[in-house]
C-alpha cells in the first residue's frame, strides 16, 4: 500500500508541474535569415555558432 501511494505521489507531482521557460518555436521567415542547402533556415546567430 504504501509503494502505491508512493507511486501515486509521483505521477500526480509529474503531472501538475509545468515548464515556465517555454517559448513558442518561430517557424516564420525573416530578412537576414540564412538559407542552408539542406532546406534548413537558421538565424544568423545559430549560423555564427557553428
Amino acid at each position: 500500500m504504501k509503494n502505491l501511494s508512493l507511486i501515486i505521489m509521483m505521477a500526480l507531482s509529474m503531472v501538475l508541474t509545468s515548464c515556465d521557460e517555454h517559448e513558442p518555436i518561430d517557424l516564420d521567415i525573416h530578412p537576414g535569415y540564412i538559407l542552408c542547402s539542406d532546406g534548413q533556415i537558421v538565424s544568423p546567430s545559430v549560423f555564427n555558432s557553428d
